[in-house]
């Protein structure tokens, strides 16, 4: 499975998650006020968790990376507009 396919997965069951512990939190309105934080900390450990897995596989793949020498023109236009004009 790749990068992309694993984060656009988390994220939408993330997305779904949350709007569950909304829901919950909203018809927990007369409930103490502890058992909405666990709602919300459940909810936030759901995306933060798996996310941070994924950022540190992200930190195992080594890019290759050629560094590419580029000859730029300016040099050589710069030095024919400061010569002398011939005589």
């Amino acid at each position: 499975m790749s990068v992309a396919a694993l984060v656009l997965n988390h994220l939408w069951q993330s997305t779904v998650f949350l709007l569950l512990a909304a829901l919950l939190t909203l018809s927990f309105r007369k409930a103490r006020a502890r058992t909405r934080y666990w709602i919300w900390l459940a909810a936030s450990l759901k995306f933060l968790l798996p996310f941070s897995l994924i950022v540190l596989a992200g930190t195992q793949i080594h890019w290759r990376s050629e560094q590419v020498r580029v000859e730029h023109a300016w040099p050589a236009a710069m030095a024919q507009v400061t010569e002398p004009f011939p005589e």
